[in-house]
């Protein structure tokens, strides 16, 4: 009893405001975009509204949705991104849209770094976006982090994966004078009538 003997109530704060006026929204937005992964918890702390003024507001008011990061490999610039287009037009038009026989002839080829690092969960790079809009993506390099690249070839069911050497820098010549004569033992390794006489398109 600490020393109470009082029966009357004592005031309450009682819950939390529910009322969704102008200034509450805005103080949302403006919470959003300066951290797109701002959690419920976090808004109903500095704001002081209910969890139910929350949903209201982020997926009513401002027609919200969080969406988890999708990795890519590079951050491309438009004139890359138009290059690989241009390029899979004059492969599509030179196999006959993929009709031609020598499709299953190619060598894909791609390249991948693993960092010595533990990346980002999912439920951790989740991000609020509008209702219509993309995914959010996020470059998986960062500067100054240990990493190790690996090279991945693959044609006729035949796999090769060839890391690169300290020391090497993955040029044209790495990939002709390292990488393509693993790629041709791999595949005369599997005997007659796997012979190569593809092409090798390096993405």
């Amino acid at each position: 009893m600490c020393g109470n003997f009082h029966l009357e109530d004592q005031p309450r704060p009682g819950p939390p405001p529910y009322a969704v006026t102008e200034g509450i929204v805005e103080s949302f937005e403006e919470m959003v975009i300066a951290d797109s992964n701002v959690t419920y918890e976090r808004i109903q702390h500095e704001i002081g509204i209910s969890p139910g003024a929350v949903h209201t507001v982020l997926h009513q008011s401002l027609q919200l949705r969080k969406l988890c990061a999708r990795w890519i490999p590079h951050q491309l610039h438009p004139e890359q991104k138009q290059n690989r287009v241009k390029w899979c037009h004059e492969m599509l038009k030179k196999l006959n849209n993929g009709n031609n026989r020598d499709v299953s002839k190619i060598i894909t080829g791609d390249e991948t770094w693993i960092y010595h690092y533990d990346t980002e969960t999912k439920q951790q790079s989740h991000q609020w976006c509008e209702i219509g809009e993309g995914p959010p993506t996020k470059v998986r390099r960062t500067l100054y982090t240990k990493k190790q690249m690996y090279a991945f070839f693959n044609t006729m069911g035949v796999k090769t994966v060839v890391p690169l050497e300290p020391g090497k820098i993955n040029n044209s010549t790495w990939y002709t004078e390292s990488c393509l004569p693993l790629v041709i033992k791999a595949i005369s390794l599997q005997g007659p009538g796997t012979g190569l006489r593809g092409t090798f398109a390096r993405r």
